[in-house]
């Protein structure tokens, strides 16, 4: 996989999905039990395992894998839902970084219709939640990083970010019409 030109990881982690895929093989687990060894890894891991296994031609563990990632998925759904029945949306979201969001939101978006009505009860609702939370997390990163530049606001770090971009532009622009 190394080699293959659509790698997006470094030769390490490659290395490091490649014997974790050779595991996986050997052990000869069911996508459960897949599910239950790989829950806790951030989803592009287990994106890669998949792409590892397939890469390999290792086809049936790859099937195992993509099944144990929808079964991740839709666990982690389940629980959103669930806490959002009970009023805890926002302590199940505390748990999370905003790029986590964004896949939740993501996966949300891109499930079967048979899977939205055995796991969803109101996937508009789920969404809104979600983009308000990403929305807010990133603003707070957004002022951490402006406050550790030395900036005494959000506003003045965008603006100074916006004048760097718009003469960077303008830059552009001019070699473009030499």
């Amino acid at each position: 996989m190394k080699n293959e030109g659509y790698n997006v990881f470094d030769n390490q982690t490659t290395d490091i999905l490649e014997l974790f895929v050779e595991s996986l093989d050997k052990g000869n687990f069911s996508a459960k039990q897949i599910a239950n060894q790989i829950h806790n890894m951030h989803d592009l891991i287990r994106s890669g395992l998949h792409l590892t296994a397939l890469t390999k031609g290792k086809n049936e563990l790859a099937d195992k894998i993509k099944k144990a990632n929808n079964i991740i998925v839709l666990k982690k759904i389940k629980a959103f839902e669930q806490a959002l029945q009970t009023g805890k949306e926002e302590d199940f979201l505390a748990e999370m970084n905003w790029t986590d969001k964004v896949v939740l939101q993501s996966k949300i978006k891109n499930l079967s219709d048979l899977e939205k009505q055995q796991v969803i009860r109101d996937e508009k609702r789920l969404i809104s939640i979600l983009e308000a939370s990403i929305e807010k997390d990133v603003e707070e990163e957004n002022k951490r990083e402006a406050l550790s530049q030395g900036f005494d606001s959000v506003k003045a770090w965008r603006k100074h970010h916006n004048e760097i971009t718009d003469r960077f532009q303008d830059d552009l622009d001019y070699n473009k019409t030499k």
